[in-house]
C-alpha cells in the first residue's frame, strides 16, 4: 500500500469512529474498544489515539475530554471565535457567546465541496432561485442579496429556526440556528443545521432582542458579501483583531453571497419574537388574517371552505408592519428580505407533535383491531405487543431486535 492511500485509509478510520460518536450508533466505551484493538496493528494516527483515550475517560467527564480533543485538532482552526453579546438580563448584563452566521459562511464557502454539501450546489442553488422568482418575484426582485449579486448559483438562501423548550430540571433552552433552503433530500437534516445560539433559562424580550439584533447584523454582512467593517453597535473591531484585519474584504473568492429567506418556530416562539397581539391565545387567532375563535365576529377560524370571506382579506407585509408602533417592533422585523409570508411553522410542531400523532394513533388503532401485526388475544393486548416491537426496534446497536415483519401487517 502506498503512503498516501494509508494516510486516506487512516483519516477515514479516524472520520468513521467520529461518526459512530456522534450518530450514537457506538458508545465512548465502544470506540476506546476499538482503538485499544487497532493500536497493536499500527493503524492509529496520534489523533485517534487520542479519541480513544478521550472516550475511555470516566463517563462523568467524559464530554469535556471529547471537546478538549476537538479544540487540539487541526480542522478546529477552521470553525470561526465566538462573538460575545452583552445582553441584559433580570440579574444584569452577561456575555452570551454566538456563532456569527456571516463567520461560518466564510468558513464553509472556502471549501467546494463542504460548500456544495451544506449550501446546496451550483445547480440546486439556481433551480431554488428559479422556483423562488416564479412565486414570488417581488420579493426576489427587491431582496439586497438579489442585488449585490445577479448569478443564482451565488446566493444561499438560508431559514432561520427558533425554539425555546424545558431541558434539564424544567429550564428552558433558546436555540436559534439556520439551514441552507437548496439543500436537497438526504442533505436536508438536523446535521445541517449551524448554530446560531443557545442560551440556557428564561430569556426576556429584552435579551431575545439584543441576540436578534447581532443575527440581523450578520445577515447584513451576509447580505453585502463582505465582512461588517465595525461590530453590531457601530464601533470598529479591536486593532490588530482578526475581525480589525477582515473588515470589509469578500466573504468568498467566488462572491457568494447570502440571503435570509425565511423564520420558523411553533407557534409559542412566533408570538415572542414577533410580539403577536393576534395569536392562538386571543379571540382574533391570526395574525395573517381576520379570523376569530367567536362566531358572532363573522370570521370564525374553523369555516375552511375556498372561498371563505377571509381568504380575500389576507394582511399584506406592508400592512403587518404598520400594525406595529416605532419603537415596538422587533428585531426581526428589520432582517434582510424579511416578509410576514415568509414566516412558518416547523415541520416537527405541525407533523411530529400535531397531525402525525393522531394519524399514527389511529392507524395503530385499526391494526390492533382488524390485524395480527403483534401478538395478544385483544386490541389491548396488540397495542402492548406494539410498544414492545417499538422498543426492540429502538434498542441499542448490538442488541437482538425483534421488529414485527411488514409482509405480517
Amino acid at each position: 500500500m502506498t503512503p498516501s492511500r494509508l494516510v486516506r485509509r487512516k483519516a477515514r478510520i479516524e472520520e468513521n469512529l467520529i461518526h459512530l460518536l456522534a450518530q450514537g450508533q457506538a458508545t465512548a466505551a465502544g470506540v476506546a474498544r476499538i482503538t485499544e484493538a487497532i493500536m497493536p496493528l499500527g493503524g492509529l494516527t496520534p489523533a485517534m489515539r487520542d479519541l480513544g483515550r478521550a472516550a475511555a475517560s470516566h463517563s462523568s467527564h467524559q464530554f469535556r475530554a471529547l471537546m478538549n480533543w476537538a479544540r487540539r485538532q487541526p480542522w478546529h482552526a477552521l470553525m470561526p471565535e465566538p462573538y460575545d453579546v452583552p445582553v441584559p438580563f433580570p440579574e444584569g448584563v452577561r456575555d452570551v457567546p454566538v456563532l456569527l452566521p456571516h463567520e461560518v459562511f466564510a468558513a464553509v464557502a472556502a471549501d467546494d465541496l463542504l460548500s456544495d454539501f451544506l449550501f446546496g450546489s451550483g445547480e440546486e442553488l439556481s433551480s431554488w432561485w428559479r422556483e423562488t422568482r416564479a412565486r414570488n418575484p417581488e420579493w426576489v426582485r427587491d431582496h439586497p442579496a438579489c442585488r449585490a449579486q445577479e448569478a443564482d448559483w451565488a446566493k444561499v438562501p438560508f431559514a432561520v429556526h427558533g425554539d425555546e423548550c424545558p431541558v434539564h430540571g424544567g429550564q428552558p433552552l433558546l436555540v436559534v440556528s439556520y439551514s441552507a433552503c437548496a439543500v436537497q433530500h438526504l442533505r436536508n437534516t438536523l446535521d445541517s443545521r449551524m448554530i446560531f445560539c443557545a442560551v440556557k433559562g428564561a430569556v426576556p424580550t429584552v435579551a431575545f432582542d439584543a441576540l436578534m439584533a447581532v443575527l440581523r447584523w450578520s445577515f447584513e454582512a451576509l447580505a453585502s458579501g463582505h465582512y461588517p467593517a465595525s461590530n453590531h453597535e457601530g464601533r470598529e473591531f479591536p486593532s490588530g483583531s482578526k475581525r480589525a484585519r477582515l473588515a470589509s474584504t469578500l466573504l468568498s473568492v467566488r462572491n457568494l453571497v447570502g440571503a435570509f429567506s425565511e423564520f420558523r418556530g411553533d407557534l409559542a416562539f412566533l408570538r415572542k419574537a414577533l410580539r403577536l397581539q393576534r395569536s392562538y391565545l386571543n379571540d382574533q387567532c391570526c395574525h395573517l388574517c381576520p379570523v376569530s375563535k367567536k362566531e358572532t365576529d363573522g370570521h370564525v377560524f374553523t369555516d375552511f371552505r375556498g372561498d371563505a370571506e377571509w381568504t380575500r382579506l389576507l394582511t399584506t407585509n406592508a400592512e403587518f408592519r404598520a400594525t406595529y408602533n416605532r419603537r415596538e417592533e422587533p428585531e426581526i422585523v428589520h432582517f434582510p428580505g424579511f416578509d410576514v409570508w415568509r414566516v412558518a411553522l416547523d415541520w416537527m410542531h405541525i407533523q411530529h407533535l400535531g397531525v402525525w400523532q393522531h394519524l399514527i394513533a389511529s392507524v395503530m388503532q385499526e391494526l390492533a383491531t382488524f390485524s395480527t401485526c403483534w401478538p395478544g388475544r385483544t386490541r389491548g393486548e396488540r397495542l402492548v405487543g406494539s410498544y414492545t416491537a417499538y422498543r426492540a426496534c429502538k434498542s441499542p446497536p448490538g442488541a437482538r431486535r425483534a421488529c414485527a415483519p411488514a409482509s405480517r401487517c
